[in-house]
């Protein structure tokens, strides 16, 4: 993928206390977000146990959801 493209195609980060990006958390048909596990793998492991950190949040936030 040429760079330019790939610039172009990523969202940009977030800010603390900025409202979320809308081409992550848009009004869509799709009530889930799936993602590869073998890429979500090939990310440095720093990055994986930030992950892991967000998905424990979000799960013990959502815990009295069914």
């Amino acid at each position: 993928m040429p760079a330019a493209r790939a610039a172009a195609s990523t969202p940009s980060p977030t800010t603390v206390g900025a409202a979320p990006r809308p081409q992550w958390f848009s009004l869509s048909y799709a009530n889930y977000l799936a993602l590869p596990s073998t890429l979500l793998q090939s990310m440095p492991v720093e990055w994986q146990e930030h992950m892991v950190t967000c998905l424990e949040e979000m799960e013990t936030a959502f815990a009295h959801v069914p």
